[in-house]
């Protein structure tokens, strides 16, 4: 198993996060019974790009937030 562990603002430790799916240029974390996020999507676009979304499901929809990162020069 492969973990992603995040530190996240309102908690007092690291959240473990298991990889539930690995594709080329994109991984996918989760950790269902977390509050916010439940899963985090990473996606590499390109040659210098990597899109982020984290997300949970909230009042029965799923909802997130996006990022994205340039590579710098």
């Amino acid at each position: 198993e492969i973990f992603c562990v995040s530190k996240v603002a309102h908690n007092r430790y690291p959240v473990p996060f298991k990889l539930i799916r690995a594709e080329e240029g994109s991984f996918v974390f989760e950790h269902p019974e977390h509050d916010f996020p439940q899963r985090i999507i990473y996606q590499r676009q390109g040659e210098d790009k990597l899109y982020v979304r984290v997300e949970a499901e909230q009042d029965g929809k799923m909802s997130g937030i996006d990022f994205e990162f340039v590579k710098a020069d």
